[in-house]
């Protein structure tokens, strides 16, 4: 795959006439192996562009502004991370002292430095202390709500019995600094993958959904979808391993029919959108009922890697991008973010995942 779309980023670069970015000095020739940023249409008749050949990243995340993006790097000789932002108008990157995570309507960044949780504004470089958090380095995600009033911060940490995680649920009040511990339970040992998602915000801002405990099926263990009700304090477990998704007006919801998506109005409308159009990690466009997700497609091989696809969804019209499957660690594709204005969005293709941060 990264064979394949350094040829595309050759005749989009003969397209849009040298409309790349170019990070650093040193960049070598245009087939070396590096970071490659798409703005996808979605109107199918336009081509994608290439707004960034970026020095290779493992992980990124556009600015809702769309001037920044977030990345992580895993060195190679320490398998280490560190982090970034790169800022398109400057065509630089600035170290970060820890991971963060984008406000969803402005362009600032929760980061977490050691076991501090700091407000940052990469366009003023101006920094403020939010909190303090004992739990901090055993973080496993952390997402801002979409009122930009609280951070979910899911947590886990090792206990004496083997394959057993402490896991637990804060609430960082993000306008007076309160932490509270909302929910604690045990995990197993696989709750690992790198930046897989374990939370997601109802639109509402009233309700966070987090991976809960495992149950012992018949076959195999499964996590358990739990709700945190953020007024009452009550948590419920919601059961099944998908997370909810609602668009951002709330006149839309995601449902599943085996590998199919069902989506619902508020009418109670049911659209079945077909065999195999099953996608997670759902992001909504920001100005209608259009979504970006992936589509898995099952193991390769042994299962060390898996086969998906990026697919977009506009009722009943669809597309992927890139146009053939890609192997999920090895080609290391991911949606990035929405344009503004709802008409593209911006897939990065970035470094192989290393196998120990997957199995």
């Amino acid at each position: 795959m990264k064979r394949i779309l350094t040829i595309l980023a050759a005749l989009l670069l003969c397209s849009f006439g040298g409309n790349d970015t170019l990070a650093n000095s040193n960049q070598g020739s245009p087939a070396a192996e590096r970071t490659i940023i798409y703005k996808v249409f979605t109107d199918p008749k336009k081509p994608a562009q290439i707004v960034g050949r970026l020095t290779p990243m493992h992980w990124a995340s556009l600015s809702p502004g769309e001037r920044f993006l977030y990345t992580e790097r895993i060195d190679p000789a320490t398998n280490q991370l560190s982090y970034y932002v790169f800022d398109f108008a400057l065509q630089q990157f600035t170290p970060l002292a820890g991971p963060g995570t984008w406000y969803p309507k402005h362009d600032l960044l929760v980061i977490v430095e050691g076991n501090h949780f700091v407000l940052y504004n990469p366009e003023t470089r101006e920094r403020r202390e939010l909190a303090v958090l004992e739990d901090a380095s055993a973080i496993v995600d952390m997402v801002v709500s979409p009122d930009e009033k609280h951070l979910a911060i899911l947590t886990r940490k090792d206990l004496s019995q083997e394959h057993q995680k402490q896991a637990a649920l804060y609430i960082l009040d993000l306008e007076t600094s309160a932490v509270t511990l909302r929910d604690s339970f045990t995990v197993d040992v696989y709750w690992k993958e790198y930046h897989e998602n374990k939370l997601y915000w109802h639109p509402d801002s009233q309700h966070v959904y987090y991976y809960g405990q495992w149950e012992q099926a018949p076959s195999a263990k499964k996590s358990l979808i739990k709700r945190l009700d953020i007024t009452s304090g009550e948590t419920q477990l919601s059961g099944g391993r998908d997370f909810p998704s609602f668009s951002p007006d709330l006149s839309v919801s995601v449902g599943y029919a085996g590998n199919a998506i069902l989506l619902k109005d508020l009418a109670g409308n049911v659209v079945n959108l077909g065999e195999g159009s099953k996608v997670t990690d759902i992001h909504w466009s920001p100005m209608s009922h259009a979504y970006v997700g992936v589509q898995p497609l099952g193991p390769i091989g042994a299962g060390a890697d898996a086969r998906e696809t990026i697919r977009y969804q506009d009722k009943s019209r669809f597309f992927y991008f890139p146009a053939i499957p890609f192997a999920k660690y090895w080609d290391n594709l991911r949606f990035v973010g929405w344009a503004r204005d709802g008409k593209s969005f911006y897939v990065a293709d970035l470094a192989p995942i290393p196998y120990e941060w997957h199995s």
